[in-house]
């Protein structure tokens, strides 16, 4: 039965949420839902709405700054153009000497794009929370700030646990300040290592499971975070555009090969669709100079669904290669006749959704316009063939690249970058995001608590899966493996991933599950309770 939306805006919402929930998880959706009207995207990176992001950051510095908790507000600058809000227990002021360890609870405030004109509206539709931001990442955001500012109120010295909230997440931590450089400051300024991060994003995404869970599993193991950008200054033209797309297909094809050749069968079991990704989110070629009298078409894919690239598949071609494909068909018919007239898909920077669309310009000499649309066409529903009325106005050559691994892919995975750096351009071969794949210690003191405690709430120990989608927590692991070549060589982070239940990230109807605050907030408790037992 589908529910009707209460907007936040509207005078009820208050007494919606005092009616369907206790008054923590009351105020917690209060929160989120200020959160979530701020659209602070950052997805592409160029095109950051800066003032929203920093409205947002700035409501949640107020929020801890009333409930007298310890509050460490980066605010941007010249040089980092990004804020970043850290938040303790006031007991526990990270420049007292004494403390040289803390727990991190890692999250971010920024978004991508809406799919929607409604998504920054947040509604409540019975028990769930609708919003651009919703569940990746504000409402566990949300629960930290809440759950620290109550558990400030309780007497008794609290445990070192310190959020930790940048604001460039979605776009890869593209300019400081951002999770990397907040542990070289802790580190540097205050002498402070993070021994542990538990990780917010939503763990509830594994719509396959049944029941669905009321938290998400504790994942103690997580896909890399590594985007390529790749591109030339004089490369154009059909050969450019067939290296192109030779280059995805062989690493699409590498990796499809380690996913149905190379996932241990015990993963694949706990886990149906565990896999590693590849995905060719953007591209750009340079059209070839043409004079004389050309007959003009454009292929093109209109905008579909938004796709979050680390969810993409690998096991069908990228749309680079149809598109390269529909080219090989006019040479074909029409040798030595045919020109490119420039390819678009997608737009440089944002690797981390895109709708699927793209442009390809062709023209053919001494050839009937109906010849070459004929010559071109084929069935695909989702391919439009139409007339043009010259080449696309296309100004650089350049591919991107979303790679996501698993860690038991990582050596292939090494390989095939190895590759791609021979097969694309080696002076401008960019890794953008180089996030390693990490699985965290089973016994390391802090998880060993914190599963203790999730069964306790949830009443059966945490399955044990893999986060598939990227995240900050990535910047620890990373930190810990480049000075410890043992954990590299291991593939070890002090990390894990634990969120709440939230469906949809990133696409038109994302949605975040009220119920599964409180439960989360009680795992938290139980978890901060074992440090004084």
């Amino acid at each position: 039965m589908t529910q009707t939306p209460l907007p936040a805006s509207d005078p009820r919402f208050a007494a919606a949420l005092a009616e369907r929930f206790d008054a923590d998880v009351a105020e917690v959706l209060t929160l989120s839902a200020q959160l979530c009207a701020l659209p602070g995207i950052t997805v592409p990176s160029d095109a950051v709405a800066f003032a929203p992001l920093v409205q947002t950051w700035q409501v949640a510095v107020d929020y801890a700054r009333a409930a007298g908790l310890w509050v460490l507000a980066l605010p941007p600058s010249a040089r980092s153009p990004y804020p970043f809000l850290l938040v303790g227990f006031a007991g526990n002021d990270l420049a007292d000497p004494a403390i040289t360890e803390v727990v991190g609870l890692v999250g971010h405030l920024d978004v991508v794009p809406p799919q929607e004109d409604d998504q920054f509206s947040p509604s409540l539709r019975g028990v769930d929370l609708y919003a651009r931001g919703a569940a990746d990442m504000k409402t566990v955001v949300a629960t930290w700030l809440v759950w620290m500012a109550r558990r400030q109120a309780r007497p008794g010295r609290q445990p070192p646990i310190v959020a930790m909230l940048s604001c460039c997440e979605e776009n890869g931590s593209a300019g400081t300040h951002h999770t990397g450089s907040v542990l070289d400051l802790l580190d540097e300024q205050y002498g402070v290592q993070v021994r542990f991060a538990l990780v917010g994003e939503r763990t509830g995404e594994l719509e396959w499971m049944t029941p669905e869970p009321i938290i998400g599993p504790i994942c103690k193991e997580n896909r890399s975070w590594r985007w390529v950008r790749s591109g030339s200054t004089t490369a154009r033209g059909l050969a450019t555009l067939h290296r192109l797309a030779d280059a995805v297909r062989h690493g699409r094809t590498l990796v499809h090969a380690l996913n149905t050749d190379a996932v241990p069968a015990d993963k694949a079991g706990r886990q149906p669709g565990v896999r590693s990704g590849f995905v060719n989110p953007f591209a750009f070629v340079l059209g070839d100079a043409v004079s004389g009298a050309v007959r003009w078409i454009c292929v093109r894919r209109p905008a579909g669904a938004s796709i979050h690239s680390a969810a993409a598949g690998v096991g069908s071609p990228a749309l680079l290669e149809r598109l390269a494909a529909v080219a090989h068909r006019l040479e074909a018919a029409f040798p030595g006749r045919v020109a490119l007239g420039g390819l678009s898909i997608g737009r440089d920077g944002n690797f981390n959704s895109y709708d699927g669309s793209g442009s390809l310009w062709l023209g053919v000499t001494d050839a009937s316009e109906a010849e070459v649309l004929d010559a071109a066409r084929t069935d695909e529903a989702d391919l439009e063939f139409a007339p043009a009325a010259g080449p696309g106005h296309v100004t650089q050559t350049l591919i991107g690249i979303d790679i996501r691994e698993l860690l038991d892919h990582r050596h292939g995975v090494q390989g095939l970058l190895d590759d791609l750096r021979e097969r694309l351009w080696a002076d401008r071969f960019d890794l953008v995001s180089a996030k390693p794949p990490w699985r965290c210690p089973a016994d390391h003191p802090d998880l060993v608590r914190l599963e203790a405690a999730y069964e306790a709430v949830v009443g059966a120990p945490s399955p044990d899966l893999v986060k598939l989608h990227g995240n900050d927590g990535g910047a620890l692991a990373e930190r810990q493996q480049t000075a410890d070549p043992a954990a590299s060589r291991a593939g070890l982070g002090h990390a894990v991933v634990f969120g709440q239940v939230g469906m949809h990230p990133h696409g038109a109807d994302e949605f975040h599950r009220g119920t599964s605050v409180r439960p989360y907030w009680d795992v938290l408790d139980r978890w901060a309770d074992a440090w004084g037992s």
